[in-house]
């Protein structure tokens, strides 16, 4: 009897963390589904906002060049088509020499929510930069 008890007891336990593993398991799917999904939907706005939509790493090195951001700083390759070679490169190079300081000052900032928007006006016209983390 004791050891039907213990057996019983076991297979309750596996079970029991079994079922646990499988609802956590599955709020994470679920949860990252939605949160690229809503990164997605986030992109298309702002792409149709923006002049370029830029994703940079905590470098603040371009990770994916977008075709617009190629061709707003006309790097195109041989056949006029967008770069792939302005992948890696330091965002901060791009931006006006007189700007970098208020750039980077502005990148380091954080807050609550984690985002912030800047107007600032250049010689080229007002940009517009959504900093997200």
């Amino acid at each position: 009897v004791f050891v039907e008890c213990f057996s019983f007891s076991i297979i309750m336990i596996c079970s029991y963390l079994s079922q646990s593993w499988t609802e956590q398991h599955i709020r994470s799917a679920l949860c990252e589904r939605a949160t690229e999904g809503a990164r997605a939907a986030a992109h298309s706005v702002l792409s149709v906002l923006c002049d370029a939509v830029v994703h940079l790493d905590s470098g603040l090195a371009v990770k994916e060049p977008d075709a617009k951001l190629c061709h707003l700083l006309k790097k195109l390759d041989e056949t006029g088509g967008p770069s792939s070679l302005l992948a890696g490169d330091s965002f901060v190079e791009h931006v006006v020499e007189q700007d970098r300081k208020r750039f980077l000052d502005f990148m380091t900032l954080t807050s609550a929510d984690g985002s912030h928007a800047l107007d600032a006006a250049m010689p080229q016209g007002p940009v517009a930069v959504l900093h997200v983390s």
